[in-house]
């Protein structure tokens, strides 16, 4: 029965975020500056949620739940930075299927900061993943570039950062949201890194008499895209009280497969066929790391 809540809540919401993916790419082409979008984006969501969160009634905060919310926050803050510039330096398609990265990292993190031991199974996923990304960044980018001018593209840099750090707080997020709930941690986390990103945006901008223009474009899509990425949000957090982080974090990266579809339907960008198989390829490596918690 877990397994079956478990995905009836990710697999929707995976949805929801790869389509979500192509409005922030729109959003970041009306001119709007990423991190005003980012802070705009979480804030809005953050405090719509909120408000409803303690309307309905606030959750039991059990033990834990402070450490775990403080740090995931302060992780995202630094992350969604990074994504955001990643999604305004390159094109959605790509930068939604660095997510793929992720998994293989939590195994890296896990060694380095655990002493976790990855078996022979798993680290042969990790490099069929790092297999998956290589050809990813060699359809992405000129191929008159050398694989060193490649990766120190904006768009690969910020999105490895974004990815990262992603590695580190995934786990952070499980046990806020065992110990208070979904709704309420989407709200409060959502709104104070809305808040950290519209701060940091505005200490590191040059133009700072203009940060918080906001074009006209941006109104209409946002009244689609809030709704979209709020149901996205909910529902693969809800999921994590059905499943080990591991699983979820595996699972939740269908959102990138989903991203990258859209990206090609909505947004007409190039190459997606390609970029769908380096999809395939890193998520069957990290169906190999998943296999190895079954023996």
């Amino acid at each position: 029965m877990n397994t079956l809540l478990f995905l009836l809540y990710m697999v929707p919401g995976t949805v929801f975020l790869g389509l979500n993916d192509t409005f922030i790419k729109r959003l970041l082409n009306t001119g709007i500056q990423s991190e005003l979008l980012a802070g705009l984006n979480f804030s809005i969501i953050g405090a719509l949620v909120f408000i409803a969160a303690w309307i309905w009634g606030l959750p039991e905060i059990k033990p834990g739940f402070w450490e775990a919310f403080i740090i995931t926050v302060v992780i995202n803050i630094a992350a969604q930075f990074a994504w955001y510039r990643a999604f305004q330096a390159g094109e959605a398609s790509f930068v939604s299927a660095m997510r793929l990265v992720t998994p293989p990292l939590v195994l890296l993190t896990g060694f380095f900061v655990l002493g976790e031991v990855p078996s022979l199974l798993g680290a042969l996923g990790v490099l069929t993943t790092i297999a998956g990304l290589w050809f990813l960044v060699d359809v992405q980018f000129d191929k008159g570039m050398r694989l060193h001018e490649r990766i120190r593209e904006p768009a690969f840099l910020y999105a490895f950062l974004g990815a990262f750090l992603f590695a580190f707080s995934f786990p952070y997020d499980k046990q806020a949201v065992v110990a208070s709930s979904a709704f309420f941690f989407l709200g409060a986390a959502f709104l104070l890194i809305g808040m950290g990103n519209l701060l940091l945006g505005y200490a590191l901008t040059k133009d700072r008499a203009n940060f918080f223009t906001i074009p006209r474009a941006v109104v209409p899509i946002f009244l689609i895209s809030i709704p979209v990425q709020t149901a996205g949000v909910f529902l693969t957090l809800q999921a994590l009280n059905y499943s080990l982080a591991a699983y979820a974090a595996s699972t939740k990266r269908l959102w990138s497969f989903w991203g990258v579809l859209f990206s090609g339907a909505l947004l007409k960008e190039k190459n997606i066929g390609k970029k769908l198989l380096a999809v395939l390829v890193m998520l069957f490596g990290i169906v190999l790391t998943i296999i190895t918690d079954f023996h």
